[in-house]
């Protein structure tokens, strides 16, 4: 299976690209809740407005729920699901 990988790390998503990926789907779906930027920039029970959190995401990746896996219908797998790499790419 042929993919590619991009490291948040090394090179920032613009919010023009995070907008892209993401589509119409619910911002709150790709916030990590357990990265330390989640705390320090006082989100809560009260998650900013999208346009906030895009801007958000792109200044602390950590901010990003990952890992994100895309395919070529869009978002195919927000973080960590055993169940759903299973499904996608046979058990191992």
């Amino acid at each position: 299976m042929k993919f590619e990988e991009h490291d948040l790390f090394k090179l920032a998503p613009t919010e023009t690209q995070l907008r892209a990926l993401f589509g119409e789907r619910d911002i709150e779906e790709f916030i990590s809740r357990r990265s330390g930027a989640f705390a320090e920039l006082g989100y809560g029970s009260k998650i900013p407005p999208r346009s906030q959190v895009l801007k958000d995401m792109c200044r602390e990746v950590n901010l990003i729920r990952r890992p994100l896996l895309f395919g070529p219908r869009g978002v195919a797998v927000i973080g960590f699901d055993r169940a759903r790499y299973e499904d996608l790419f046979g058990a191992a």
